[in-house]
């Protein structure tokens, strides 16, 4: 990778980092550090992707195996959260 496509791999983590934590900080029910921990799994969840499709690699001193199972829980939780926000509710039937 040339240092122009680093520099805006670098920008785009910056941009999807401030419009993550931008998002949570409106909701009310959401304090800072809760935000922050969800941008920063984003954020990690996002690296792992490009460690995986070959576009990136872990420091030497990252356990790429735990940094997989944070990830593998955290998409989990979310996913979770993201169905039960879906179905969590009973709706009447428009029929």
């Amino acid at each position: 990778m040339d240092f122009i496509g680093l520099a805006g791999l670098i920008v785009g983590l910056a941009a999807l980092g401030i419009a993550i934590y931008g998002i949570r900080a409106l909701d009310p029910k959401e304090t800072v550090d809760s935000a922050q921990e969800f941008a920063n799994n984003e954020l990690l969840s996002l690296a792992q992707d490009y460690v995986s499709h070959g576009v990136a690699t872990w420091k030497p001193d990252m356990d790429e195996n735990t940094i997989r199972e944070m990830v593998k829980s955290w998409r989990g939780d979310k996913n979770s959260q993201l169905l039960k926000s879906m179905f969590g509710k009973r709706h009447r039937s428009i029929l």
